[in-house]
Order: C-alpha cells, then sequence, then structure tokens
C-alpha cells in the first residue's frame, strides 16, 4: 500500500496517518512552521516540518512485524522481475519483492540500495514492498553489522529514534 496523495477534500479521513500533499509554500511562519496551499486551493496553516515519522529499519526475520508501515530495509538487487519490480536479496538473505510503480525510481541490478516503503502481506506467508524512495549504498557494505544493528534496534528501538 502506497502513501496516499490526498487534497484537502479528503485529509481528514487520514488523521495520524502518513499522506503525500501537493502545493505550494505560502509563506513561512518561523523557522519550522510553514503556510501551505494544496492544489486544490486548501490552506494548511501551520505545516510543521521538524516532525519527521520514525521509520524502523528491519530485515526479513522481522519484516511480519510491519505490515501496512513503512520501513527501511537494505539489500541487494538481484533482477529486475519487469520494469517496475524488483527481486532484493536482503541483508539476512531473504528474498523480497520490491514494487517501484509508484514512485517510477530505477534501480541497477548487483547494486545495494536502502529502499523505504509500505510492507504488504501477499498471502501464504509472504511479504513484499511498496517502495516510496531509495538511496544506493557503497558496494563494500557490510551486511553482518548491518543486520547486528537491527538485531540492536529492535530490542532497544528508543534508542535509535
Amino acid at each position: 500500500m502506497a502513501i496516499p496523495r490526498v487534497n484537502m477534500s479528503f485529509i481528514k479521513q487520514f488523521v495520524q496517518k502518513p499522506v503525500r500533499i501537493v502545493g505550494k509554500v505560502m509563506d513561512e511562519i518561523n523557522p519550522t512552521t510553514l503556510r501551505f496551499q494544496t492544489t486544490d486551493n486548501g490552506n494548511i496553516p501551520r505545516l510543521n516540518t521538524t516532525e519527521k515519522m520514525a521509520i524502523p529499519r528491519v530485515n526479513m526475520s522481522f519484516i511480519k512485524q510491519f505490515v501496512q508501515k513503512p520501513v527501511r530495509i537494505v539489500g541487494k538487487v538481484m533482477d529486475e522481475i519487469n520494469p517496475t519490480t524488483l527481486r532484493f536479496q536482503t541483508t539476512d538473505n531473504g528474498n523480497l519483492i520490491v514494487d517501484t510503480s509508484d514512485s517510477g525510481n530505477s534501480y541497477q541490478v548487483g547494486s545495494i540500495y536502502e529502499v523505504i516503503g509500505m510492507v504488504v502481506e501477499d498471502g501464504n506467508g509472504s511479504f513484499s514492498l511498496v517502495e516510496y524512495t531509495g538511496t544506493g549504498f557503497n558496494p563494500d557494505f557490510d551486511f553482518n553489522t548491518y543486520n547486528q544493528l537491527v538485531q540492536l534496534i529492535q530490542i532497544n528501538p528508543d534508542l535509535f529514534l
């Protein structure tokens, strides 16, 4: 499930949920608060730019705990199933299907990325990720050390916010 694009007509349905809103900044109230106008001429009088949603880092062994939630996951693009679907090998050697159709981003087979996206349960205990964005990593990125970090984060999540 992708983060929905909404305008002011529908925003009340998404309180406390992530949304994408298109518009323009009308003015800056202070360094962390903006007055924002949406494309349907709705006004968001105080858009706070300091509150960012914490997106947890996971690997395949933890992904089932985050169904319908955004996550960060690192791995290697193994192959391209079609132009908008990738087979991704996670740092703990799990296999994950990544749907890039909403973002339009492109990924290079054999390269390592951190992908941020929404976890989707596909049935029969399998999961996929609807990608929002991705960042390329160095080819010598250490999967083992990253897995140790992910395990620490899952044990003590408040330490890593």
